[in-house]
């Protein structure tokens, strides 16, 4: 009982010296804040509920910060000339009256009624804090009085945001609005009672005609001009936790989980150790304690200098909130005890902003959400966070819901993803047989001519007529004898095959049977019947295993005579030139120019030496000069490609690589995830994707987006672009002001290819 009560006689030590009114009015800015929750959630609702843009939605945002910051400066010149109690009421009254009306007005009158509602604030957050100061005698408890009300501030706003959230997803957000406006307009009219009317300073206008003007009072004040010079400076340093902080930790390999943990330390270090420090520090001169909270700011930042670890994360927030202690209540109370009785007002609308007023500037509303829904797919989805009711762009391509709890009609529907919905991302992981989707077979077989050098080493193998079949036999391939050859090629062969002294190499006829074409490869010349399955467009990419494949292949001198042996190589020159030939070298590769093997009808290609054996061309296909297609990767309908199309690769009909663009194989580095393009898609100019696009999906010209790229959504919340795989109706562009990669959707869908130039004969 003696220990329960020394606590409460500490406790109530910390504000004995609060005089009763600072006391009630922080209960009543305690309990307003815990309402304030409009603008942590103003960018949300405006391109949610009210369907703007995210370009609209950060005009009105803007506009609404130079509103606050503008309020909170000449509201202290008000509450000079006016009386503080007076610019208290009147701007939380009109602050009220405009959150209250927000949700019914038309889109236009937003441009207005938010800026003002936030001047309005700002004018309150002035008049708060004048008020604090001219109702503590001089000389009295000035440091531990704003301590209260910073520490009722933040613990209020502490509470506000969670509310919020469970108000719009319980009821909308427009009840949002509602109740910040009226829990202002009570906060106005509670104020109205406990400040008294007249014969207080509260009331009486402190406005002196013959007295200097602001300007000439802090010159008078060095050490004011000074403190507040410097506090500007550390304030922006300060913010930076809300804005540079989370990417450099995103940078760095650590989730949005540890950021708002950090933010969670921030607070909660605030909440219980503010007020006691104030009080314990009371006797201390606050130019030092100033001094010291601004160089823990400081240090705060450099301890990211040799790492950005947890621990050292946790250590610059720590140094961060402590800085914050000593130097914003302390700067504050200095002001007041500094400011002249008819420019009180002013002062304080010099000095820092409350904590709590950091959260009115929209930010990202939350991590990516997941969502079941019976008639998808049944995975989980990563989908963004939006409004109630609003559809969400899902990597399996299945629609949100239009309508659902909180949404209401005001002649505006839900803003739509794509005008006829999205489509379902196809994934082409498929063991059909035919480009035309037939019947399911299981294996291949065909007859060939093979080039085997002097050493045993199969050197290439030329299928002309691969066929599938449901029942092949058993795997392997063996020799035919020249009348078999005729019998399975054709006339032609008997004079195709034979020893060829010139190359050093021998041609004979096989017949090769793949059993199953789920098994690997059993040897080169299974290897090239697969590639030959892709290029005859029997097969789609990924329809079969490849497994193994590369390590069969022999490296080869594709010259103009044939395949040649590496090592044999500049003899086969000599004997050219004997001959009075000139021997060609085209490459020197594992894989053959699909060209000399299979030429798909319905297709065009500008330089031969960019396709390789193995690629799908589906007929339109058109392959300009700069435009590659490497094997088991391609297009499955009319596709412009001027780009790379790397292995494992698929596009889909009507989409456009541009020239010079990139899209991220399987091959190199063994990567795993597969790239597939949707349809009607462009890839801009020299930009490259390293995710899977949906259909109707466009990547801006120059831009890169990798699977860890940082990609920031209409909402303000930054995922990483493998989250967006597979989503459909996509805009992926950088933003050229501020540099960041941005995903919108993509109303504005392209025109699709020039039916000109895809025209076959």
């Amino acid at each position: 009982m003696g220990g329960g009560s020394s606590r409460g006689g500490r406790g109530m030590g910390m504000v004995r010296g609060v005089p009763r009114t600072v006391r009630l009015l922080t209960l009543g800015a305690f309990l307003n804040a815990v309402v304030s929750f409009t603008f942590v959630y103003l960018f949300v609702y405006l391109v949610g509920p009210r369907g703007l843009s995210v370009t609209q939605a950060g005009v009105i945002s803007g506009v609404g910060g130079i509103g606050l910051v503008a309020g909170n400066f000449t509201g202290g010149w008000f509450g000079d000339r006016f009386g503080h109690r007076r610019a208290l009421l009147t701007g939380a009254c009109v602050s009220g009256a405009a959150l209250v009306v927000l949700p019914v007005l038309p889109v236009a009158a937003l441009y207005a009624v938010l800026p003002v509602a936030q001047y309005a604030a700002g004018v309150v957050r002035a008049a708060n804090a004048a008020l604090v100061a001219v109702s503590v005698p001089e000389g009295g408890s000035r440091r531990q009085s704003f301590a209260l009300f910073r520490f009722a501030s933040n613990g209020g706003f502490a509470i506000g945001p969670p509310l919020g959230a469970l108000v719009a997803t319980r009821f909308s957000y427009d009840w949002l609005f509602v109740a910040d406006g009226l829990g202002t307009l009570l906060f106005a009219l509670y104020a109205a009672r406990i400040l008294p009317a007249r014969g207080s300073a509260h009331a009486v206008p402190a406005h002196d005609p013959d007295a200097p003007g602001l300007w000439r009072e802090l010159r008078a004040r060095p050490a004011v001009l000074v403190l507040l010079a410097a506090i500007v400076v550390v304030d922006t340093v300060y913010r930076q936790q809300y804005s540079t902080l989370p990417v450099f930790l995103a940078d760095h390999g650590h989730t949005t989980q540890l950021y708002g943990w950090l933010l969670a330390v921030n607070g909660g270090v605030i909440l219980c150790l503010e007020l006691p420090a104030a009080h314990a520090l009371r006797r201390r001169t606050p130019l030092g304690l100033v001094g010291a909270g601004l160089l823990l700011v400081g240090l705060g930042y450099a301890v990211l200098i040799p790492g950005a670890g947890v621990l050292f994360a946790v250590t610059m927030m720590l140094s961060l909130t402590l800085g914050e202690i000593l130097y914003k209540t302390p700067a504050t109370a200095y002001v007041a005890d500094q400011a002249p009785g008819h420019a009180q007002g002013r002062f304080q609308a010099c000095t820092p902003v409350p904590r709590s007023a950091d959260r009115c500037s929209p930010r990202r509303s939350g991590p990516p959400c997941t969502r079941r829904r019976p008639a998808c797919s049944g995975r989980s989805a990563p989908c963004w966070r939006r409004p109630p009711g609003w559809r969400c762009w899902r990597r399996d391509g299945c629609p949100g819901p239009r309508s659902g709890p909180g949404w209401r009609e005001r002649g505006r529907r839900p803003r739509p993803v794509r005008p006829s919905g999205p489509r379902p991302v196809r994934l082409l992981f498929m063991t059909d047989t035919t480009s035309q989707g037939s019947a399911r077979t299981t294996g291949a077989v065909a007859a060939g001519l093979a080039t085997v050098a002097g050493d045993g080493t199969v050197l290439d193998t030329w299928f002309p007529a691969p066929e599938l079949t449901s029942d092949p036999g058993p795997a392997g391939t063996q020799r035919l004898t020249p009348d078999e050859a005729v019998n399975r090629l054709g006339e032609g062969a008997a004079k195709a095959i034979g020893v060829d002294a010139r190359r050093g190499v021998e041609v004979v006829a096989v017949s090769t049977v793949i059993s199953s074409l789920d098994d690997k490869p059993l040897d080169a010349h299974d290897a090239y019947l697969r590639l030959h399955l892709l290029s005859h467009r029997l097969v789609q990419p990924h329809g079969q295993n490849l497994d193994g494949l590369f390590g069969l292949l022999a490296n080869v001198a594709w010259t103009s005579l044939g395949p040649v042996a590496v090592d044999d190589l500049e003899r086969v020159r000599l004997n050219a030139r004997a001959e009075g030939l000139h021997l060609q070298v085209t490459s020197v590769d594992k894989f053959p120019r699909m060209t000399d093997y299979v030429a798909p009808q319905g297709v065009r290609i500008a330089d031969a030496d960019r396709v390789r054996l193995g690629a799908h061309l589906a007929a339109g296909t058109t392959v300009m000069h700069e435009g590659f297609v490497n094997f088991n990767a391609g297009t499955l309908g009319t596709s412009m490609v001027e780009g790379r199309i790397s292995a494992g690769v698929v596009i889909g009909d009507g989409s456009d690589i541009g020239g010079g663009a990139s899209t991220m194989g399987t091959l190199s580095g063994g990567g795993k995830e597969r790239i597939i393009i949707g349809e009607r898609c462009l890839v801009g100019a020299e930009a490259g994707v390293g995710i899977a696009l949906g259909d109707e999906c466009v990547v801006e010209a120059g831009l890169y987006v990798t699977a860890g790229t940082r990609v920031t959504l209409p909402d303000g919340q930054v995922v990483k672009a493998r989250e967006l795989s597979g989503a459909s109706n996509i805009l992926f562009r950088r933003n050229s002001v501020t540099g960041t990669v941005e995903a919108r959707p993509n109303n504005a869908v392209w025109g699709g290819l020039n039916e000109v130039l895809h025209a076959h004969n």
